[in-house]
């Protein structure tokens, strides 16, 4: 039985189809296996990113408290120290409330944005309050020369400031 040229052409024809088609089939599962190994990674590292922006989340949300606990307590003493000179001078609380470390525009964004415009405000009647009655602007310094002058006013006005910033306290 021999195979004429014909014969051994389509042989030749048959084989190298089905070797094709192996190579054909060998890299499409290879691929298809790629492709199952690929959704894994990004699964994996979708799963990542997610717990690093849980983690992220919880880390501001604990910072966020810290720095609100944080503000809330200078802030009352601020609210003490304006509104404790109504029953007694005190130059030294006003000049260690003065004194405190204010936040800057990307922490009050970042860990308080709800509450700048309240933080803001305690700032402004204590910053007013302070260069109105406790600030000597020729001498560029603390003074009590106000209070020394007519301190039933004085008084009137730390007590009205100090109740000012205590209702924006609650507000915190």
């Amino acid at each position: 039985m021999c195979l004429t040229v014909d014969h051994w052409i389509s042989l030749i024809g048959i084989v190298i189809t089905a070797l094709f088609s192996w190579f054909l089939w060998r890299v499409g599962d290879k691929s298809a296996r790629a492709a199952e190994k690929s959704a894994e990674v990004a699964k994996v590292s979708q799963d990542m990113q997610q717990r690093q922006e849980q983690k992220e989340e919880e880390e501001r949300a604990f910072l966020s408290k810290l720095y609100l606990e944080r503000v809330r307590k200078e802030a009352n003493y601020i609210q003490a120290a304006v509104q404790g000179q109504y029953t007694e001078l005190n130059p030294h609380t006003l000049q260690n409330a003065r004194g405190l470390f204010q936040l800057t525009e990307y922490e009050l964004g970042k860990y308080l944005p709800n509450k700048v415009e309240v933080i803001k405000k305690i700032w402004r009647v204590f910053d007013e309050h302070y260069s109105l009655l406790w600030f000597d602007k020729e001498k560029n310094e603390f003074s009590t020369k106000i209070y020394n002058e007519n301190p039933s006013s004085t008084k009137a006005h730390c007590f009205q400031a100090g109740n000012q910033i205590e209702n924006l306290v609650k507000q915190l």
